[in-house]
């Protein structure tokens, strides 16, 4: 997720393919940079989800990707 998240500051802009699959990144125009960009939170896998199984059959753990927005100027 973060090489996406750069790859998308450095061409300043968000492809078709991660846009409909991260509405989040629908949002985003040519004034993103890595320290001025919206909140971003999605779930990668949901602990109440018996099958998110490790290699050796534990049943994984709720994770939560968060990239905060650091905006240079306050709300």
């Amino acid at each position: 997720m973060t090489e996406r998240i750069d790859s998308a500051v450095m061409s300043s802009k968000i492809p078709e393919e991660i846009k409909v699959n991260h509405k989040r990144f629908s949002e985003w125009d040519t004034g993103i940079t890595p320290k001025d960009h919206h909140t971003i939170v999605q779930i990668l896998i949901d602990g109440k989800d018996r099958n998110a199984v490790d290699n050796e059959g534990n049943v994984l753990p709720t994770l939560v990707y968060m990239a905060r927005e650091e905006a240079s100027t306050p709300p």
